[in-house]
């Protein structure tokens, strides 16, 4: 498993010293609104193949570094490094690590350093984790790209640029959604961590359980294809054993089941006629559109049903007693044994 497959075993300081980060040729970037440097920082290294592709490169103009970098008195290129660093730590986490583990994973190892990297580099804190700390008491003050503090005039013209700009983004529905957001908390409490983990861990039951639903249906298909053809073939081979010359008296074993086969079918016809309460074989004939004189010899055991004679009277309607008149077929009658029964067992004689 690659290191950063299990993303518990991997804090931020350990990723980040990992990737090396290298500058692209920055480039202007023009729009009405303003005229703008962008930056772009590179990494690579051996964790670098593990990342998703959109955070290998990362691209920033100077509009959106310089107030950063002025806050923290660090140059252009170490705010671009910090937050490219940053970036690919919470993306890689959130997009490819969460998914693979489970709630309880989580919930066990919040107390640890990953869990801690996590909810303030998720946080609008994040400039304050300790190695974040570190890298900017160490940057190097002679730095051409050092930041100077904003000038008077700078000043106003930037914060009238910003105000315009922000009266403009204030129009979008999502950039309020976001400011709202930020004035009512500014970062992930351990909660909050913990129940994103929940919620990936529902996504990804819900569709496995939708998975397991395809699949059960196709086996269920399958299943009743098999079932035809089973049938079809013992059909098939009873009639043809009847039919052959020479057919051979049956064996003790075969005769046993029959006359439990007919045991059974006494009892059923008996339960029939309880349950549609009619009194006599005639009255259940005409109940269930068969003919008396049959229903007679199953219920003295003389004779047995074929699967074909009780599959084809299992659909009538009960034309007479009890449920008469309520469009109720056979096979709804509950009976003991049930007609479901009585047919899986004389398929087996």
């Amino acid at each position: 498993m690659s290191m950063l497959y299990d993303g518990l075993s991997i804090p931020f300081k350990f990723f980040a010293e990992s990737l090396k980060s290298s500058w692209r040729e920055s480039v202007p970037y023009i729009s009405c609104f303003e005229t703008d440097d962008v930056y772009s920082i590179y990494l690579s290294g051996k964790l670098a193949n593990e990342l998703p592709e959109k955070v290998i490169n990362q691209s920033f103009k100077e509009s959106y570094l310089k107030p950063i970098a002025t806050e923290l008195n660090i140059s252009l290129r170490k705010a671009a490094k910090l937050i490219a660093l940053r970036n690919a730590w919470v993306t890689n986490f959130q997009e490819r690590e969460l998914p693979q583990i489970s709630f309880h994973q989580l919930e066990s190892q919040l107390n640890n350093e990953i869990a801690v990297d996590y909810v303030v580099l998720t946080s609008n804190s994040w400039t304050q984790h300790p190695w974040i700390v570190d890298q900017i008491r160490q940057e190097d003050s002679v730095d051409l790209l050092c930041v100077k503090p904003y000038t008077d005039e700078e000043l106003a013209t930037h914060h009238e640029f910003m105000k315009i700009e922000f009266e403009r983004k204030m129009q979008s529905i999502e950039f309020c959604i976001n400011q709202f957001k930020s004035q009512k908390g500014c970062f992930k409490s351990l909660l909050e961590a913990n129940a994103d983990c929940a919620t990936y861990d529902v996504k990804r039951a819900e569709k496995r359980i939708l998975e397991l639903q395809d699949e059960l249906r196709g086996q269920e298909k399958i299943i009743r294809e098999a079932t035809k053809v089973i049938r079809k073939y013992r059909d098939t081979e009873r009639l043809l054993n009847n039919r052959l010359p020479g057919r051979q008296q049956k064996t003790e074993e075969e005769l046993e089941r029959i006359e439990i086969a007919k045991r059974f079918v006494a009892q059923w016809v008996i339960s029939l006629k309880n349950v549609l309460e009619v009194n006599n074989c005639g009255e259940l004939a005409n109940a269930i559109g068969n003919q008396r004189m049959i229903l007679g010899r199953w219920e003295n055991k003389k004779a047995l049903p074929t699967i074909s004679s009780l599959r084809a009277i299992s659909k009538n309607t009960i034309k007479f007693g009890k449920y008469a008149g309520t469009n109720t077929k056979l096979y709804e009658i509950q009976t003991t044994p049930s007609l479901s029964n009585l047919v899986n067992l004389i398929e087996f004689v």
